[in-house]
């Protein structure tokens, strides 16, 4: 699968697990089958972030280049500025994307921790059969 390289989000679950968790992999219901789930949209929402940031770092630098080259002439009397609200933007968007990755990296930790290693069966305790009544008591009382 070739990863757009604004996918931030999908090469930080292909680096940490070596490929994208698989759901039939896991019984539904069970904590793995839900983490695919969290692990999905925390990847997703890691990746939309940074399109997000790289299309916001993009116009920027195209504004600052025709600055850098002298061709800005549309600003020269702004007072607006020339990127306006684009830097608070690009800080902003940074500052979620670094939240959703520290998210996601949990997430990926957790999935690590519970599917390391295949889940032991335990085989179902055997219940004791009550010994038969005799009549005498063991001396617990009832109260």
């Amino acid at each position: 699968m070739a990863v757009r390289p604004t996918a931030l989000g999908t090469q930080l679950v292909v680096h940490a697990l070596g490929q994208r968790p698989d759901l039939d992999a896991h019984e539904p219901g069970s904590p793995a089958a839900n983490l695919v789930h969290l692990l999905g949209e925390a990847e997703e929402r890691v990746n939309g972030l940074q399109e997000q940031l790289v299309s916001a770092a993009r116009f920027a630098a195209e504004r600052l280049l025709r600055v850098a080259e002298g061709q800005d002439h549309v600003h020269h009397g702004s007072p607006d500025g020339i990127l306006q609200y684009g830097g608070v933007q690009i800080d902003m968007l940074s500052a979620r994307r670094g939240d959703a990755v520290r998210n996601l990296r949990a997430l990926l930790a957790v999935y690590q921790a519970i599917t390391s290693e295949e889940p032991q069966r335990i085989a179902p305790p055997t219940v004791a059969k009550p010994a038969a009544k005799s009549g005498r008591t063991t001396g617990a009382r009832r109260r």
